[in-house]
């Protein structure tokens, strides 16, 4: 856990730089790790800086896919998904969060995300939390940081708190 604090702390600190690079991160790791919570402080890092930048959780993402070119028989979006993934690149950082269940269970098409991810613009920061990303996604990755559960109120059978883990 100190290492993948000590990437963030590292990318914060000087987060105009890590910005303007547009370098790409994923936080992967179980349920209760954090992957939210550091994909929420880059966000707020880079607002209190100006830049704008968005969170957004994968499955809002898919609805207003779905809503826009609906579903194939397959469940997957019709049409062109990534053409709704792209109008979020008027951002300076964008994190979809719980990216990688989506993209795993083909939600997303793959060709498309990579597509996507590939021709981003140079200056958009993206973040992409979940588990067990495809190999391909952590060799496009410029950081890729494991986040290991040490203690959770979960494990005491404390769910969910409003405006804490949600």
């Amino acid at each position: 856990m100190e290492e993948v604090k000590s990437a963030v702390l590292a990318w914060g600190e000087d987060i105009e730089t890590s910005v303007n690079r547009g370098k790409s991160l994923i936080f992967v790791g179980k349920t209760g790790t954090g992957k939210t919570h550091l994909g929420t402080a880059i966000v707020m890092g880079a607002l209190r800086k100006g830049f704008v930048a968005k969170i957004v959780d994968c499955s809002l993402l898919l609805s207003e896919i779905y809503e826009t070119y609906g579903k194939d028989d397959a469940g997957r979006a019709k049409g062109e998904a990534a053409k709704l993934i792209r109008a979020y690149i008027d951002l300076d950082v964008l994190v979809i969060d719980e990216f990688m269940a989506a993209y795993k269970y083909d939600l997303i098409p793959k060709e498309e995300a990579i597509e996507f991810l590939e021709k981003k613009p140079k200056e958009l920061e993206i973040v992409l939390t979940g588990r067990n990303p495809d190999e391909k996604l952590v060799e496009l990755a410029d950081y890729v940081s494991e986040i290991k559960k040490v203690k959770h109120p979960f494990d005491q059978g404390i769910y969910a708190r409003k405006g804490i883990e949600y």
